[in-house]
């Protein structure tokens, strides 16, 4: 690792680095969130304004707190994603109402009603009863995916890229290097990273994102917390997109130190012989393709602020295409005529055909 890292440095245009400082009770727009809403009511189903609503985030204590309004009801717009929450609900003359292990989703609004009980109230039997949720209801904001950073963990990846996760909408086809949704060219997409729209604003990349001519990830899959992808929302904080709306969001610092490094390799010995001729023994021409890369969290004041660096260096040599001779229409004697008329009319150094 010591002789990695420096070499690293010298590559600060293939590096991808990502510094999140996060500050306890600063929220993120919209969709790089989820929201948590409810009502408070007793016994009889009479509401409760006034009580008092405390959410916690467990693994960095961040608290946020509010009253119920008038109906009992209350809601926490732009929470972080993720969990585990707890939420505590209390009322004078009431028990406390606790609620925990809370997980919140990319974009979810989750629902928390709660019943208080009157403390000198002799509670009878509790019937719970599950419905099944319906196909239209208000949760519902148009055909979405949600990839979270458990099933990013475990799902198995090809090209360690977003691709590979996106592909689990079923609107979703792959397309050179791209995805396209409902047949639409991936460039009519929407990519965002944290809310930060990071499209390839001029076209020239297959991929349709930002990175694409260098055949690298616009950001690391280590970095990645949660993906989310909308097809056709009605949610009037979606736009700007014809085919898909691809949402990504990065991981944080918590109380907890976490760390993660990782080294890559291929080579023309994992991809078998040419495909053309499977039955000899001809490799394909040699190539070789490297990842090192690294991730830290941990906390700069105990929730309060916390940091998160991830960064990702890709060295990759690919064997040239359409060579002078071979592949290639124009024949040798051509090119080196070519040449020596470049070097007679130039006085500078051009380069030969082959370099």
């Amino acid at each position: 690792m010591e002789m990695i890292l420096p070499k690293l440095i010298r590559w600060p245009v293939l590096c991808l680095c990502i510094i999140t400082f996060q500050i306890v009770n600063t929220h993120a727009q919209g969709i790089t969130s989820s929201n948590i809403t409810g009502r408070v009511y007793d016994n009889e189903n009479f509401p409760l304004p006034g009580a008092h609503v405390v959410l916690v985030h467990t693994p960095t204590g961040a608290n946020y707190g509010g009253i119920s309004r008038e109906e009992g009801r209350f809601n926490f717009p732009n929470i972080k994603v993720g969990g585990p929450y707890t939420l505590t609900i209390s009322f004078l003359g009431f028990e406390d109402h606790l609620i925990d292990n809370i997980y919140l989703r990319l974009g979810q609004e989750y629902v928390a009603d709660v019943s208080l009980t009157p403390i000198d109230f002799e509670m009878e039997a509790v019937q719970i009863v599950a419905t099944k949720e319906a196909v239209f209801s208000e949760d519902r904001t148009g055909a979405a995916t949600n990839v979270d950073s458990d099933a990013l963990e475990k799902l198995p990846t090809i090209r360690r890229s977003l691709q590979d996760f996106i592909r689990l909408n079923p609107q979703a086809s792959s397309l050179g290097q791209g995805i396209s949704f409902v047949g639409m060219n991936n460039r009519y997409n929407n990519f965002s990273i944290d809310g930060t729209v990071n499209n390839d604003v001029f076209g020239l990349n297959d991929s349709g994102t930002n990175g694409g001519e260098t055949g690298t990830q616009p950001i690391s899959l280590d970095a990645v917390k949660e993906v989310q992808v909308e097809v056709a929302p009605f949610d009037v904080r979606y736009g700007g997109f014809i085919g898909g709306s691809i949402n990504v969001i990065t991981r944080q610092g918590s109380n907890d130190i976490t760390g993660s490094a990782y080294y890559l390799v291929n080579n023309e010995v994992f991809s078998g012989n040419v495909p053309a001729d499977v039955s000899s023994e001809t490799r394909l021409p040699e190539y070789f393709e490297k990842t090192i890369g690294l991730h830290i969290g941990a906390p700069i004041r105990k929730d309060k602020l916390f940091l998160f660096v991830s960064l990702e260096h890709t060295k990759r040599e690919d064997p040239t295409l359409f060579n002078v001779g071979d592949t290639s229409p124009l024949t040798l004697d051509e090119a080196m005529r070519v040449e020596n008329k470049l070097v007679e009319l130039s006085t500078n150094d051009q380069g030969g055909f082959d370099s």
